[in-house]
């Protein structure tokens, strides 16, 4: 029991030193590499927040955030009220911790319905050096927690609801419901896993033959939970804004369907969609899809009994995770789009992979018959994830890039905070760093992600009208955000915006970034 505590420990505090190297990597070189724009618009309404300026973006107020991470980051900002950069490494840092917790739910979700003493080691290992995830807890933003507690949900209804379904207690249910409200606060997209809960609650209770009395009773107390949980930040974001729908959802959808003059179809947009979210998940998780299919190879290979029909019972032990994902990837490709933020919306189909591979792992280690083989399988697999991650561009690049100037944000921030006189406005559609490193500017939002007033006018296409009244001086952004603004703006001018050039310095995701004067009203 001691060596076995000794290897948990020893892969935890891998997980967590492998990320905790990047965390505290210089800003310049990990900005361009982890950190989305996004992950500063976030930390400046955490900063807001600390200095008790409430939920403030720019002169309004918004709820086109995820408030956990956001309310959990904020304290940092009250002890480095005026330091930009060590509060981003502390962020990065507790995402860290966070994702070593999720290795320790893993491990105890794993260790519950495997055989094989070996197996969740095998996934903790396989979680811990993913470069994806190293990737993911780095990135400054929500996905870390938000799967944090998709994970402790998950392994909470199968450790204490499942195995007594008839059996558990009302308080149970009330604490499920708790961490379900968590989740949400997490992300609000995670409803999708409430729902996908709900359904498996209600069809176990239809196989247990509840009543509906009883059902009725299993719903109320999860509802009861989740409303216990998520109800103070209801109040708190409703004093504020009014209300209650996250504004950037319906931003990010409006701003996709721009590219195709808001009439989606199967070909210009579906299709598309579907297939650029389908690339992502496989680019993103391709290590662990090789290695599931080889693990099916080797079942094929492997003698032993019955043994698809243990595969596909035991596989659909994690159907729940599995409508997840799916109804997850179809919400985000077929309703809401922005498929540039794929990456991290689609984060929770790597713990989706990682539950098939510890599946499939220890099927075929427990048919191994001798002791020799079962070494040589463990091998080759650790080999494999070993390998996969050293070989990966990305798993070298979080360490060892030093490239400042063709990636991230930050300095285009710096260059802002510098450029222009104090007070000058400034408009963008990406906004997080400018508003976090240029605070002697007035930011505003154009893509209505977190400025609602903005949003209000797009869909009226009166964007160049909005920036007008709000004083706009300057436009600087890419090119295919000026085209947005072009075609959201019914009464534009050909003088309207004034093209000023590019910026040479520096790039951002190999982007250029150009520079327009807007003709104001005198």
């Amino acid at each position: 029991m001691a060596k076995l505590k000794t290897y948990l420990f020893s892969l935890l505090g891998l997980g967590f030193l492998l990320r905790a190297i990047v965390a505290i990597r210089p800003l310049k070189f990990i900005d361009g590499l982890t950190i989305p724009d996004d992950s500063y618009l976030s930390l400046t309404l955490a900063r807001n927040i600390a200095k008790g300026l409430g939920p403030l973006y720019g002169d309004a107020y918004t709820n086109g955030f995820q408030p956990l991470y956001v309310l959990l980051i904020s304290p940092v900002y009250h002890y480095f009220a005026h330091d930009l950069i060590t509060p981003v490494h502390l962020a990065l840092l507790f995402s860290a911790a966070v994702d070593t917790a999720t290795l320790y739910i893993i491990y105890r979700l794993v260790k519950d319905i495997s055989q094989a003493e070996i197996t969740p080691f095998i996934a903790v290992f396989a979680w811990a050096i993913n470069p994806y995830v190293i990737s993911a807890a780095n990135n400054g933003l929500d996905t870390t927690l938000s799967l944090f507690f998709i994970t402790l949900s998950y392994f909470f209804y199968t450790k204490f609801i499942k195995p007594n379904f008839e059996k558990t207690r009302l308080l149970i249910w009330f604490v499920f419901g708790v961490l379900l409200g968590l989740t949400m606060l997490a992300r609000i997209d995670n409803a999708i896993l409430v729902a996908a809960f709900i359904l498996a609650v209600l069809y176990s209770d239809y196989n247990v033959g509840s009543d509906l009395r009883r059902s009725a009773g299993h719903l109320t107390m999860i509802g009861t939970g989740a409303l216990f949980a998520v109800l103070p930040w209801i109040i708190y974001i409703y004093q504020y804004t009014g209300d209650l729908i996250p504004v950037s959802g319906r931003a990010i959808r409006y701003l996709s369907l721009s590219w195709c003059d808001h009439y989606p179809t199967l070909t210009n947009m579906y299709i598309p969609m579907i297939k650029l979210g389908a690339g992502s998940v496989i680019n993103q998780n391709l290590t662990y899809i090789i290695l599931l299919i080889l693990l099916v190879l080797t079942i094929l290979l492997t003698k032993g009994k019955n043994r698809f029909d243990e595969l596909f019972e035991r596989l659909k032990a994690h159907n729940i995770v599995l409508s997840f994902v799916c109804l997850l990837f179809f919400s985000y490709t077929l309703y809401i789009f922005g498929i540039w933020y794929s990456k991290r919306y689609f984060f929770p189909s790597a713990f989706l992979f990682l539950l098939y591979i510890a599946t499939l792992f220890d099927i075929i280690y427990m048919l191994l018959e001798s002791r020799r083989l079962k070494n040589i399988f463990t091998s080759c697999v650790l080999l494999f994830l070993m390998a996969a991650a050293g070989l990966s561009p990305s798993f070298r690049a979080l360490y060892f890039s030093i490239n400042t100037n063709e990636q991230g944000y930050m300095n285009f921030g710096l260059w802002a905070k510098d450029t222009f006189p104090d007070s000058t406005v400034i408009g963008s559609c990406q906004t997080g760093a400018l508003a976090y490193f240029a605070q002697n500017l007035k930011v505003v939002n154009l893509d209505g992600v977190v400025n609602k007033p903005c949003y209000e006018r797009l869909i009226r296409r009166e964007a160049i009208d909005y920036m007008k009244d709000k004083r706009i001086a300057y436009f600087i952004d890419w090119t295919n955000n000026l085209e947005f603004i072009q075609r959201e703006s019914r009464d534009l001018t050909p003088d309207d915006l004034e093209p000023l050039g590019k910026i040479d310095q520096f790039k951002s995701w190999n982007h250029d970034w150009h520079v327009f004067k807007v003709k104001l009203a005198k």
